[in-house]
């Protein structure tokens, strides 16, 4: 029966991972094609920030040309800042926004296979070796916790020296 999970887990996970390569090319396919000047080679960028579009209000008795466009807050793929235009900046950020939902939901339901997975490989160990990891884990924590502690007093330190 054990054995049957693990299938299962690997197969839902090989799954999820098509899933997540698919929307990816499908965003960079989707992003050449609103503009012949983008670059092939562009990777997504890395952020965790949902993409959004605020209409931005011109103040009273004033035309300002910015103020007609809507404000748009995201982040660009890598590489893009320089080669699009204001409306497909606004496009992309669009785009951006259709996925982040979808996109959610397959981390999620990664996160919970990672989970699952990591159980059934914790019941392999006897309980002995789970205390035993369980210390380890525990010890790393904490030198973690250490390392962190210490980074804001080095940051204030050099800001000092300068």
């Amino acid at each position: 029966m054990r054995l049957r999970r693990h299938r299962t887990s690997r197969v839902l996970l090989v799954a999820l991972t098509a899933s997540l390569v698919a929307v990816s090319i499908a965003h960079r396919t989707h992003g050449q094609s609103a503009t012949a000047d983008s670059a092939a080679d562009a990777a997504p960028a890395k952020s965790s920030s949902k993409p959004t579009i605020e209409k931005q209000d011109a103040p009273k008795g004033q035309k300002n040309e910015k103020a007609k466009k809507p404000q748009v807050t995201g982040r660009l793929p890598a590489y893009y800042g320089t080669i699009v235009t204001d409306e497909q900046r606004i496009e992309i950020y669009k785009i951006q926004a259709s996925y982040v939902d979808r996109v959610e939901a397959l981390k999620k339901v990664l996160r919970e296979l990672v989970a699952e997975r990591d159980a059934e490989v914790r019941a392999v160990l006897t309980a002995e070796q789970q205390k035993e990891l369980d210390a380890v884990i525990a010890k790393a924590r904490e030198a973690r916790k250490k390392a962190a502690a210490k980074l804001p007093a080095a940051v204030a330190a050099s800001k000092t020296a300068e």
